[in-house]
């Protein structure tokens, strides 16, 4: 079969691809006639290929790849009688990125009951994907994105030992081409707490008579004293103070601070 015969009869042929740390792998199916195969690389997004390397087998291993930098990569079979450049099958255009794996992860919790994720990471990337398994399952779920090589789980609200692992990725054309998982590690997450919001405390503040004369709290009048400050009620405009909320406040007792806070109308000075 001539050359021109074989280039109008071969079909585009598809490309598998492998990543790993600095490393390319290209795996395609046999071409009939072919003596051999060239690999091209491009930029993504232009058309500016140029052939790297040749191989005799379907498959191309291309080493010392930059980490998180992605190239479009084609292969061309051809015959050694028919002379240099002179291919006639091509296959179809692929992305590959190698991503470095995130390594040496850690976990701590903090006072707080949120973990707190870091590793270590050297090349380009977009950001971090976290994954969890809290049920020793070995199946892990997506949990967040992470901009940088440490976050803060504040959303978490798994407990119990919980294992993690972090992917690294960069978006190509849309699509994340994501790194190997890290070494997982396991942290025990302690269950988290609801607290109350924390009340303010006006015990300090000392009560006189003189101060609950008018009927009146507001900016300016109705001021309950101590020897060096002054706690005015402001509340959107003027209230008035029941008989009963005097009474409570000359004599110290919590029902006035407590119905107060509630408000938050105080202010101190």
């Amino acid at each position: 079969m001539n050359f021109k015969q074989l280039r109008e009869q071969q079909d585009t042929f598809p490309v598998e691809v492998k990543t790993g740390e600095g490393v390319v792998e290209l795996n395609w199916s046999d071409v009939e006639y072919a003596d051999g195969y060239r690999v091209f690389t491009s930029p993504v997004g232009k058309n500016h290929f140029i052939g790297e390397i040749n191989v005799k087998e379907p498959r191309a291993v291309l080493k010392k790849r930059k980490n998180g930098v992605a190239l479009s990569y084609k292969v061309k079979a051809f015959r050694i009688a028919d002379g240099p450049d002179n291919f006639f099958g091509e296959s179809e255009v692929v992305i590959a990125c190698p991503m470095e794996t995130p390594k040496k992860l850690t976990a701590s919790v903090g006072k707080d009951g949120v973990c707190r994720l870091s590793w270590r990471y050297n090349a380009a990337c977009d950001g971090f994907k976290i994954y969890a398994d809290d049920n020793g399952s070995g199946k892990y779920t997506f949990v967040r994105y992470c901009k940088d090589s440490a976050c803060n789980l504040d959303n978490f609200n798994k407990s119990g030992n919980v294992a993690f692992c972090v992917r690294s990725f960069v978006m190509v054309q849309h699509e994340e081409k994501l790194s190997k998982a890290s070494v997982p590690i396991t942290v025990a997450i302690p269950k988290t707490k609801n607290e109350r919001a924390a009340i303010p405390d006006h015990s300090e503040i000392r009560k006189v008579p003189e101060s609950c004369e008018n009927a009146r709290f507001c900016a300016g009048s109705g001021q309950i004293q101590n020897n060096n400050h002054k706690c005015t009620v402001m509340i959107g405009g003027d209230i008035t103070a029941s008989k009963e909320m005097q009474r409570a406040a000359v004599k110290g007792s919590s029902s006035f601070n407590d119905a107060f806070a509630s408000l938050g109308g105080i202010f101190a000075s």
